[in-house]
């Protein structure tokens, strides 16, 4: 079976699971992200922990733990939590939303925007298959996604001025997310390995699904209190 297939399955078993967690929230929302943050915290820790992580080199194993533990809990734990306080927030439903379209939408616009059009790498040291036609692309596609989503969402009420705060949120936080998905490579790159898991066959582990995420959330839930307009 082919790598976009194994994909393709994966993606139509665990998304129905996912998104009926975040429609009914409450404790099964709560009970599916502290599970997702388990997996996380331990797919990351067995990654630097390992004998060839070559992130900080002068450091010996009980002092990397303490700061690796203290690093999981931001890095993974609390961008979760951001997910949760959205949801349980009265008119956040579209900066939740917002969330997913500027990780998943771009990392999928991206992949198949790369396969097209993709030639010049974008960091052929942490990831040889990113081109910069698919960083761009994706980019493209997953702003003009929010930004129709919320003009939708508000039945076509929006100012121009709104419009535009959309799409410079949507620009940033998508450009967040590639970091976070560069940064994750970064990791493994320097830990030796290709995926932090085997958990969701064709993506890897947890991680590998949501690192773009783990940047996204937090900006998204501040730019939700800071700058976007309720709907």
């Amino acid at each position: 079976m082919s790598s976009t297939n194994r994909r393709i399955i994966s993606a139509a078993v665990a998304l129905p699971v996912f998104v009926a967690c975040l429609w009914f929230g409450g404790w099964l929302l709560a009970a599916g992200l502290t599970a997702l943050a388990i997996v996380g915290v331990y797919e990351f820790m067995r990654a630097v922990i390992s004998d060839k992580n070559k992130l900080f080199p002068q450091l010996n194993k009980n002092a990397k733990t303490v700061i690796y533990s203290f690093f999981s809990v931001v890095y993974i734990a609390f961008p979760l939590f951001a997910i949760f306080c959205l949801r349980e927030t009265d008119g956040a439903m579209l900066s939740l939303v917002i969330i997913f379209i500027a990780s998943w939408g771009c990392d999928t616009g991206a992949y198949f925007v790369g396969r097209w059009k993709g030639k010049k790498q974008l960091a052929p040291i942490l990831s040889p298959k990113k081109t910069w036609g698919g960083a761009i692309g994706g980019t493209f596609i997953a702003v003009a996604a929010i930004v129709a989503t919320a003009i939708i969402w508000s039945r076509n009420t929006l100012y121009w001025q709104e419009v535009l705060l959309f799409a410079g949120v949507g620009l940033i936080v998508v450009v967040a997310g590639q970091f976070g998905d560069l940064f994750a490579s970064l990791i493994k790159r320097k830990c030796e390995i290709k995926d932090f898991g085997t958990i969701m066959p064709g993506h890897g582990g947890m991680l590998d699904r949501f690192d773009s995420i783990l940047f996204v959330a937090p900006l998204v839930f501040i730019s939700h209190f800071v700058l976007l307009p309720p709907l």
